[in-house]
C-alpha cells in the first residue's frame, strides 16, 4: 500500500474539480507558463517498468514522460500546485482528450476534504473531457502518493481509440462508484451527453449523499463536519459499497 501524502486543503472543497485550462497547457513553478497546442508527441518504447513513455518533439525538458490521465482535480493548476510544490522538476505538460463512452463520476468514497472525489466509468453517451499529464517519476510518485494508491485508488492502463498517443496510466477508484439512483452521478464540468442523461456539480452531488444517507442538511455543511469525522467517511465509504 502507497505512503499518504499531506497536501494542503482546497479553498473551497465543494468547487472539485476546480478551473482546469479547457485546452494543451504547459506548467512550471508559479502556474501555467504556456497555454494552447504543445506540439507532437512522440510515443518512446515502453520503460523499464512496463509503462507507457512519451515525449514532446523538439523539447528536451519533456522527453521520457509517463502519460497520466486526470479524470478528476489533477489537471487543476491549484491543486497541480499543491501536489508537486517542492519537487526538482515542477515542468509538467497536459494535453487535452475527449473520450467518447467513458465518464469522470463520483467515486464511492469520501475525499480528505470532505466531498466526492471522480474515478473514471464506462458511461454509454457520455464523453469525458479530460487532460493527459505528462509526468516524470517523481511527479508520478507524487501524484500516487496524493491518490492514497492502495488504499483509494489502483493505479491501471488505459487504452482508448480517442487517446492522441496511446495507452495512458489512469487511477480508478478501490470503493467503485457512487450511483444512489442505480447510475453513476457524473461530473458537468468533466463530461458532455449526448443520450439526455444528467450530469451534476459537486454541491448536488454532496446533497444527494446526504440524502441518500440520511444526514440532510446543505452540501456545504455536509462537507465542513466530513472534513472533520474520519469515522463518518469510513462509515460512508463501508455503506456506499452495499449498494
Amino acid at each position: 500500500m502507497g505512503a499518504v501524502m499531506a497536501v494542503p486543503m482546497p479553498g473551497n472543497p465543494l468547487a472539485y474539480p476546480f478551473d482546469r485550462p479547457g485546452g494543451d497547457f504547459v506548467v512550471a513553478e508559479g502556474g501555467i507558463v504556456q497555454s494552447g497546442g504543445m506540439g507532437h508527441v512522440e510515443v518512446l518504447p515502453d520503460g523499464p517498468d512496463g509503462q507507457p513513455r512519451v515525449r514532446l518533439s523538439g523539447d528536451g525538458r519533456f522527453s521520457g514522460r509517463t502519460p497520466l490521465l486526470a479524470a478528476g482535480s489533477n489537471a487543476a493548476p491549484e491543486r497541480l500546485a499543491a501536489k508537486l510544490s517542492g519537487l526538482g522538476d515542477p515542468r509538467l505538460a497536459a494535453r487535452a482528450v475527449r473520450l467518447p463512452g467513458l465518464a469522470a463520476v463520483a467515486a464511492g468514497h469520501i475525499a480528505a476534504y470532505g466531498v466526492l472525489p471522480a474515478t473514471l466509468a464506462v458511461l454509454p453517451g457520455a464523453a469525458a473531457h479530460l487532460h493527459v499529464l505528462l509526468v516524470t517519476p517523481e511527479q508520478l510518485a507524487a501524484f500516487d502518493a496524493s491518490e492514497a494508491l492502495g488504499r483509494h485508488y489502483q493505479r491501471r492502463v488505459l487504452d482508448h481509440p480517442a487517446l492522441p498517443f496511446g495507452p495512458v496510466l489512469f487511477y480508478r477508484a478501490v470503493s467503485g462508484v457512487f450511483a444512489p439512483d442505480g447510475a453513476p452521478l457524473a461530473f458537468e464540468s468533466l463530461n458532455t451527453r449526448k443520450d439526455g442523461g444528467a450530469l451534476h456539480d459537486e454541491a448536488a452531488m454532496m446533497e444527494k449523499l446526504g440524502r441518500w444517507a440520511g444526514l440532510g442538511g446543505t452540501a456545504a455543511g455536509l462537507s465542513e463536519k466530513l472534513r472533520g469525522d474520519a469515522g463518518l467517511r469510513f462509515r460512508l465509504r463501508f455503506k456506499m459499497a452495499e449498494q
